[in-house]
């Protein structure tokens, strides 16, 4: 492929109608092209067209002009074959002048080539601030997933401390695995935990080798990833499995279930067997997410196959996976509909029900979901977890869904002591029994209602005083309306109600 300098690029951009404000150039060069704008672009472009789109509207005499600015080109004679040559020089695919345009067409289909425009004044400040929003909140949903990960490897560590007859080489011994039909799942994981035991920069381990003892399933369990730590524990003898995933369930969820009590009816047995096997696939997708985070990719198409300008404007997901042999119809958006509107009923009865649970009827597994897994999970472990207010205020923070309006004392100490003075209120008394005794009888009583009143006055000067030296400062978002913001929405689920509907 073709590459290009910094200034080629900001040319091209601003070719497909994006505007950089004074000082944005220099920013362009701090950042990269691919990560800020390149990955963020379907959620500003305006009109994609395929190769096909081109020639046919090329020769129709539709929209010459702007394919002519676009590509940089002056001829006026054999546009479409001039796009072409742009096009193969830009990807490395060989032009030849003879080749018929049916040819050439079939040629750039290959790749999936798309052009794509972007609204007049599209800006690139806009990217920048996607950019930078996504990385804090990735940031943010890390730190609380690793929170989630640790909690995973305590459970799964407790109950083989608990479980009988248990040795200390559990992870080692191919006897604890699921082997049955030649699961190779379950020999990659053991794979998996031979390799971790040859891990150099772990001092454990390290230790562990050199006084040549059998590295503890304790130590290795903590040398793995929330993905790898789900699969260890799926792919565990069937019995062993269910079991480390109801401890799961019960220490992530209000609902608590057992099925080794020989007690309970059979068909509650097996309700309780579908709600693990529902909690399982939560923490798998969590894992997958995890490793999303930790590989600095975008998040707003988190579960979209494919967030690129192929499929433009089409949104469909990977989880939960359809079988499109056994159900061709209805579509398999519809069946994922179905799926997750049992993964709906599942998520009630795990955090109970709230208004977006409720919703039961038609729930795509996206960004939306997924943070609202990872909050109720925290604030089950965590009652006084902060993670919803540090949501809303980077939401705010970047003006993106929620406006950032609001006003703040600056001058917090002089709130106390303002109550301070009206504390001092309470202290100002007065004997009403005893000043109509002194009117009855005619005695003195004037001086008191004077100093009563003089009391009185000199605390309301004061409140006055303190009143006056309160400031107040409005603090706003530097940013303008996000111009993307149903875009956004598309591929998030998340507006302004989803705030609301996860308390």
């Amino acid at each position: 492929m073709e590459k290009h300098s910094n200034n080629l690029l900001i040319k091209g951009l601003e070719l497909k109608n994006i505007k950089f404000q004074i000082g944005e150039k220099s920013k362009f060069n701090r950042y990269s092209y691919y990560q800020v704008v390149n990955a963020y672009k379907s959620l500003f472009v305006d009109s994609v067209e395929t190769i096909d789109d081109i020639y046919n509207n090329i020769n129709n005499g539709i929209k010459v002009n702007e394919y002519k600015k676009a590509y940089g080109i002056s001829a006026n004679n054999d546009i479409f074959r001039e796009i072409c040559k742009k096009i193969c020089k830009k990807y490395g695919l060989k032009y030849i002048p003879t080749m018929k345009e049916s040819s050439l067409k079939k040629m750039i289909s290959k790749i999936d080539y798309v052009h794509h425009v972007y609204p007049i004044d599209t800006r690139y400040s806009d990217f920048l601030r996607m950019y930078k929003f996504e990385h804090e909140l990735r940031l943010l949903l890390l730190r609380y997933t690793l929170i989630i990960e640790e909690s995973v490897k305590n459970v799964f560590v407790k109950y083989l401390n608990n479980a009988k007859d248990t040795q200390a080489n559990f992870l080692s011994d191919i006897n604890n695995y699921d082997t049955a039909k030649g699961n190779n799942d379950a020999l990659d994981t053991l794979k998996l935990i031979f390799e971790k035991q040859k891990n150099k920069h772990s001092k454990p381990i390290l230790r562990k080798r050199k006084q040549d003892i059998t590295i503890p399933y304790w130590i290795l369990i903590n040398e793995l990833t929330m993905n790898e730590t789900y699969n260890v524990i799926k792919n565990l003898k069937p019995e062993i499995s269910i079991l480390v995933f109801q401890d799961c369930l019960n220490h992530f969820t209000n609902k608590k279930v057992d099925i080794t009590d020989k007690t309970k009816p059979r068909n509650q047995i097996k309700t309780e067997k579908g709600l693990i096997i529902s909690f399982r696939t939560l923490i798998k997708y969590i894992g997958q997410f995890r490793n999303m985070l930790a590989h600095n990719q975008p998040i707003f198409c988190y579960n979209h196959k494919d967030y690129s300008l192929i499929c433009f404007p089409n949104m469909s997901y990977d989880m939960p996976w359809v079988d499109m042999k056994k159900n061709p119809t209805p579509p398999e958006i519809d069946q994922q509909h179905k799926i997750n509107s049992v993964t709906m009923y599942d998520l009630a009865s795990f955090f109970g029900t709230d208004k977006y649970n409720a919703n039961n009827s038609c729930r795509d597994i996206n960004l939306s979901f997924i943070i609202y897994v990872i909050y109720k999970i925290i604030s089950t472990i965590d009652k006084n977890t902060e993670f919803y207010d540090e949501l809303v205020h980077l939401f705010e923070k970047y003006n993106l869904i929620l406006t950032l309006n609001r006003k703040v004392v600056e001058n917090p100490i002089e709130i106390e002591t303002m109550i301070k003075e009206i504390e001092k209120i309470n202290m100002i008394e007065i004997d009403y029994k005893e000043l109509n005794e002194k009117i009855k009888n005619k005695d003195s009583y004037k001086q008191e209602l004077r100093s009563f009143a003089s009391n009185f006055n000199e605390t309301k000067r004061k409140l006055n005083l303190c009143s006056n030296k309160i400031k107040f400062k409005e603090i706003k978002s530097k940013y303008d309306s996000f111009p993307a913001e149903k875009r956004y929405t598309d591929y998030t689920g998340i507006n302004k109600d989803y705030f609301v509907n996860i308390k």
